[in-house]
């Protein structure tokens, strides 16, 4: 699922904080993976998940965020449409500001990502029928 409820359709995908991802090729790198546990401390998990969601690394809690999100990066050719700070992340419930949102599928599809080993490119396209 991209963007919040309302405005996963195509026709939003310019609406900053709403709409979904823009279609185009988008990296997913390895090194741009982080979990919730191992990528900060102690004390900035207590401030993620006790800072009411505007304090720690994970801004939004781990009901926003889950324990793995994978930052994205638009390749070369790809209009970002001004989009910034979009990931591949899980969470409670599908909705989000842009992301790619994988909510309870996130943690298989890091482990997956992980044992694959290598960079992806991720190719978003939305079906003209569909929307």
């Amino acid at each position: 699922m991209s963007g919040k409820p309302d405005y996963q359709c195509k026709e939003y995908d310019t609406v900053k904080n709403r709409g979904p991802i823009p279609e185009g090729k988008w990296l997913v790198r390895q090194s741009q993976h982080q979990n919730f546990y191992k990528d900060q401390s102690k004390f900035d998990q207590f401030k993620s998940e006790h800072g009411f969601g505007i304090m720690g690394k994970w801004r939004g809690r781990k009901d926003s965020w889950g324990n793995n999100r994978i930052w994205l990066e638009p390749a070369r050719g790809t209009d970002n449409k001004d989009r910034t700070h979009l990931s591949i992340h899980g969470g409670k419930e599908y909705g989000s500001k842009g992301c790619i949102d994988l909510t309870d599928k996130m943690d298989e599809f890091t482990d997956k990502l992980k044992k694959y080993g290598h960079d992806m490119l991720l190719n978003v396209k939305y079906d003209k029928d569909f929307w």
